[in-house]
């Protein structure tokens, strides 16, 4: 189901064209946390330790799922 007019239309199309990336850009930064950091370090591409609450690691898995998603429409 897409929606194409109305209430909803309008809220998807701000998720996808303004919501998502900008969670994008927060996420790859580490001003407020470092949730794709965290990532990078698990799969040996950088060096450190796991900075933030655990709950974080459950955010970026939403919001790649959400990018993706986002990337299939």
């Amino acid at each position: 189901m897409k929606w194409t007019r109305g209430f909803w239309a309008s809220r998807f199309e701000t998720c996808r064209n303004d919501t998502i990336p900008t969670l994008g850009r927060i996420m790859e930064g580490n001003e407020h946390s470092q949730f794709l950091h965290n990532f990078r370090i698990a799969a040996g591409l950088e060096e450190g330790r796991h900075r933030g609450p655990p709950w974080n690691d459950g955010e970026f898995y939403k919001w790649l799922e959400a990018a993706a998603a986002r990337c299939t429409r």
